[in-house]
């Protein structure tokens, strides 16, 4: 099987799988062989919630204990404040998008304003696109996309 590579989720998927949008053992199974990522931004996302109770913040780090967590170095920081320049994103949205770009991942997302940007060395799916791939990929298949489709 070839390697997708590094794989980004953005923030809004996994807070999907948080609230159980998303069946989390699924997601696990399918991603087995992919390398996981996901920027800082997002988990210091998750992390300062208003709301979040000691069993939140359980359940974030089960979810996010196999994923790389990339950094926010000098190459993120230039390729953010580039992004900054030239689009309406937000702050945490664009540290996402130029991780993706520095780290050469896919990023998964279902950000319709993300989901609508071009720039070079970006590439992007929806989280419906992304597990038809990588159901498509599976020989033979042991899911179905009904599977992932939130209700």
């Amino acid at each position: 099987m070839e390697t997708l590579g590094k794989i980004l989720f953005d923030t809004c998927i996994v807070i999907d799988i948080f609230s159980y949008k998303y069946s989390f053992s699924i997601f696990q199974n399918v991603l087995h062989p992919v390398e996981k990522c996901i920027s800082i931004i997002s988990e210091i996302e998750f992390y300062s919630f208003p709301s979040i109770t000691p069993h939140d913040e359980e359940k974030i780090h089960t979810i996010i204990s196999g994923f790389v967590i990339y950094p926010l170095d000098q190459d993120v920081k230039n390729a953010t404040i580039s992004i900054r320049k030239s689009s309406s994103l937000k702050l945490p949205d664009s540290i996402i998008v130029a991780t993706a770009i520095v780290h050469k991942a896919l990023l998964v997302t279902n950000d319709l304003k993300i989901l609508s940007l071009k720039y070079q060395g970006l590439k992007i799916v929806s989280p419906v696109d992304f597990f038809k791939i990588m159901i498509d990929r599976q020989k033979p298949p042991i899911f179905r996309i009904a599977d992932f489709n939130p209700s």
